[in-house]
């Protein structure tokens, strides 16, 4: 049973601050290093990843992010999937997805200087 003391009161009524130090979730850590993957030479495939995704996303009328959100390209730029069961472990890709972009998007991945 969770009760409040005059300490609890003091930060309702905003007359005391509370500090919290956050421990970063694996999920957080994980984009962080994604992230980091991107901008230390993965820069040109992740712009070319999401070109791919506009021109797919134009092609079929819908908002890119629908194709593949931001950070499912970076995992791929961090992962670099050669194979369709590679290209399955990103999060993001389920089998439809797999299925209509994975072989284009791989395509992108092998392109040289990836």
């Amino acid at each position: 049973m969770l009760s409040l003391n005059e300490a609890s009161w003091q930060i309702l009524r905003e007359q005391r601050a509370v500090t919290m130090a956050e421990t970063p979730k694996p999920d957080q850590a994980r984009g962080r290093d994604a992230l980091a993957a991107t901008t230390a030479g993965g820069d040109e495939l992740f712009e070319r990843l999401r070109k791919l995704r506009k021109q797919l996303a134009d092609a079929q009328g819908l908002p890119p992010y629908v194709i593949f959100h931001d950070a499912t390209l970076r995992e791929m730029v961090e992962r670099r999937p050669q194979t369709l069961g590679q290209f399955a472990g990103i999060r993001g890709v389920g089998e439809g997805k797999l299925a209509r972009y994975g072989p284009q998007f791989i395509a992108a991945l092998r392109e040289p200087g990836s």
